[in-house]
């Protein structure tokens, strides 16, 4: 499912699944570098995804009620500050 929001200082983005969620041990692991649960899983996509997002002043974080993000992105005035 794909939500979003939007507000005079921000836009939020939510990519939530119907999946078992994100076990407690790893969820604080999840945007570590090269950190992986899947057998052939290389580990960068959360890193490198939140990296990105922060870059250009948002944030990405994963919640443990079913898998999500949400990355949220500066709008307006908020957008422009940072671009200078």
């Amino acid at each position: 499912m794909l939500r979003s929001r939007a507000s005079a200082q921000a836009l939020e983005v939510e990519v939530c699944d119907n999946g078992a969620g994100v076990p407690k041990d790893v969820i604080e692991r999840v945007f570590d570098p090269f950190y992986t649960t899947k057998p052939r899983g290389m580990g960068i996509g959360l890193s490198v995804s939140r990296t990105i997002v922060e870059s250009h002043g948002g944030a990405l974080s994963v919640h443990r009620a079913g898998v999500g993000a949400q990355p949220t992105h500066p709008s307006g005035e908020r957008r422009r500050e940072l671009a200078r």
